[in-house]
């Protein structure tokens, strides 16, 4: 199907407007960025991890108040991760599992389980009591939901499968619990149908492969509606609707994949809507190949909707964050919109089939009160006129 029209972004954070691009504009500040690479959404403010490794927060971010109200320094004490993988398997071997090696992405599901999407050790490690104990349960990536102890590109033989992984970089939960992974080297977005607690390791639907578990490269096929090149982010709104950052300089929109509905483009795993490219799922430049505007992005990295469907776009190359006011809330009212219009000329015919009748009548009984010479009988005429027509109509 073709991706319906999605407008350009109402509001940029980190640029004095929506033509500029560069690196901490106007000098490094509160109101500048440099290389944006996440955001996260709480009840309070919106925080935004850069690569210089800061938090800036707002306090609802509307354009009367861009000034951040509190800036952290963050730092992770995480083990060193070494290059080798021989490494890292001899050193899983020698303590506990988890160790974590470049964590990328977390997110919580509605139990509040813990998953974090461990990109070094290419896995995705589940934490089912994440309060109480800090060993994982489960891990996606590994081949099974217990192999701990390996951390391959597409364990066990280096060939993508199902229950594969190789450098994923975000993590996210439905509302249902379904797990679904950004596995970000393998060019794909994996789902996993869950229990509860999950169990599953073998992806279940796949997004930018057409569908097939055994392909990973970039765009394959060719850049369109069905693929993704290094996918960095995912996120829901409120309806089960999935976005997903891709390296294409654009965030995809799929209509509630995993369920059919009326609406036009759910149930599958084709992008129904594109932001950054003009609504053209066949185009990939930064840009437009040209300067930053509202209705571009350049490699963004990072995805989230607040409550009321506003979507907000880390758009990394441009050192900017994009928010879209609502950009489905049109969607729901166009297609009854469409189905009134189509019904509207069926009554309309009707009536005009009606008068045309009508003067048809008119003349048959002109001729009546020319030959009756009395006023009787022309008052006579016309009383018989009135009830004639309705039985006309009636039968047209």
């Amino acid at each position: 199907m073709q991706p319906s029209s999605t407008a350009p972004a109402d509001l940029v954070l980190g640029q004095p407007d929506f033509s500029t691009g560069t690196s901490n504009t106007g000098g490094e500040s509160l109101s500048s960025m440099m290389g944006p690479s996440g955001l996260r959404l709480t009840a309070r403010p919106i925080s935004t991890s850069q690569t210089r490794r800061t938090i800036v927060c707002w306090n609802s971010p509307r354009p009367s108040r861009l000034a951040p109200i509190r800036f952290h320094a963050w730092a992770a004490a995480l083990r060193t991760c070494s290059a080798s993988p021989d490494h890292r398997r001899r050193a899983a071997s020698r303590r506990p599992r988890p160790t974590l090696c470049s964590p990328k992405g977390v997110a919580l599901d509605p139990t509040h389980e813990l998953f974090i999407a461990d990109s070094g050790d290419h896995r995705v490690v589940g934490y089912f009591t994440p309060l109480s104990s800090s060993t994982a349960n489960l891990v996606f990536g590994q081949g099974t939901s217990t192999s701990f102890t390996t951390g391959d590109c597409n364990h066990p033989s280096s060939t993508v499968s199902a229950s594969s992984l190789c450098g994923p970089k975000a993590v996210a939960a439905d509302a249902l619990g379904n797990i679904y992974i950004a596995d970000t080297n393998n060019n794909r977005s994996l789902e996993f149908n869950e229990t509860n607690p999950p169990s599953n390791v073998a992806a279940s639907v796949i997004f930018g492969q057409a569908g097939s578990t055994t392909t990973n490269g970039c765009n394959q096929g060719g850049v369109s509606a069905n693929s993704l090149c290094s996918p960095a982010q995912m996120a829901f709104d409120s309806a089960g609707n999935l976005f997903i950052a891709d390296a294409n300089s654009r965030t995809l929109e799929f209509n509630a994949p995993l369920t059919v509905s009326a609406i036009p483009g759910s149930g599958d795993t084709t992008a129904d809507r594109v932001f950054g490219q003009a609504d053209n799922m066949t185009s990939q430049a930064c840009n437009f190949a040209s300067s930053p505007a509202a209705s571009t992005e350049c490699n963004p990295s990072g995805i989230a909707l607040d409550s009321a469907g506003d979507l907000f776009v880390v758009d990394s190359g441009n050192n900017r964050i994009l928010k879209y006011d609502q950009p489905l809330a049109a969607t729901p009212t166009a297609t009854p919109t469409a189905t009134s219009t189509a019904a509207t000329p069926t009554p309309t015919a009707t009536v005009t089939a009606t008068s045309t009748t009508t003067g048809s009548s008119t003349p048959s009984k002109t001729p009546t009160p020319t030959a009756t010479a009395t006023a009787t009988s022309t008052q006579t005429a016309t009383q018989t006129a009135t009830p004639n027509r309705y039985p006309d109509a009636a039968a047209d």
